[in-house]
């Protein structure tokens, strides 16, 4: 299912209401999932809330069946293997998703601003064998 068309139509409310709940696909077609985010970000392997960079503008997080796509200047691909840990940050207004690289000093994350959008990543990301930090595990556990 791509919902890249449905988030690029009816600008800020239709994304708006995109952001307020997703459902990711069992299986995804070729097009991949366009996972809505308020923000994206770079950081540094293990200097959590420290950003090198960030977008608010246009960020995006699309999610494939063996890889993944993330902007926050230009776009990268990563295959799931690539990814070291995928982590969270869970506060007021913020429900981030980091992603940790296996060769890489930096880090990609993504405000995905709902909890439910932050569960529905992680669950496909577990559906996917990627390694969960212990907090995205006990995030799940909870939830």
């Amino acid at each position: 299912m791509n919902n890249d068309n449905n988030l690029n139509k009816g600008g800020f409310i239709m994304t708006l209401f995109h952001i307020l709940k997703i459902k990711i696909p069992e299986k995804l077609d070729r097009n991949g999932f366009r996972v809505p985010l308020l923000a994206s970000f770079t950081g540094i392997k293990r200097i959590p809330l420290v950003a090198l960079s960030h977008n608010s503008l246009s960020p995006a997080l699309t999610i494939y069946e063996d890889s993944f796509k993330y902007k926050v200047f230009k776009e990268t691909v990563v295959p799931y293997s690539e990814i070291y840990e995928v982590d969270i940050l869970d506060t007021v207004g913020t429900k981030n998703i980091e992603i940790v690289f296996k060769h890489s000093f930096f880090t990609f994350s993504g405000n995905l601003f709902h909890k439910d959008n932050l569960l529905e990543v992680l669950k496909f990301f577990k559906r996917k064998n990627v390694n969960l930090s212990s907090s995205a595990n006990r995030y799940l556990s909870r939830n």
